[in-house]
């Protein structure tokens, strides 16, 4: 189980997290889960998911923020590996197995 918050720190940078019941769409209008928003400083994350899904998008859109802010050039498909990974670690480490958002 982890938390969501509705505002994170991310380095020298504060995003907001939205959690909305709309459809998020890219550039090229395909639907997305979720999406950062770099120059806003916004996540959003569709929240009509289950929680387990809802939480591994969170994941994996900080993610990409990491990867903007440290130039990391990671692919959509190293980060999307990436979070369901670490969801699994910080629901071990914090003892949490349930749906808390």
């Amino acid at each position: 189980m982890i938390r969501i918050p509705a505002t994170i720190q991310m380095g020298p940078y504060t995003y907001e997290v939205k959690l909305v019941e709309t459809d998020i769409r890219s550039k090229e209008d395909r639907p997305l889960y979720g999406e950062a928003d770099y120059q806003q400083q916004v996540i959003r994350v569709d929240a009509r998911h289950p929680p387990d899904t809802i939480q591994a998008v969170f994941i994996h859109e900080y993610l990409h923020v990491i990867d903007i802010v440290l130039q990391l050039e990671l692919s959509e498909r190293q980060i999307g590996a990436l979070a369901p990974f670490l969801l699994d670690l910080f629901r071990k480490i914090t003892g949490g197995d349930g749906d808390a958002l």
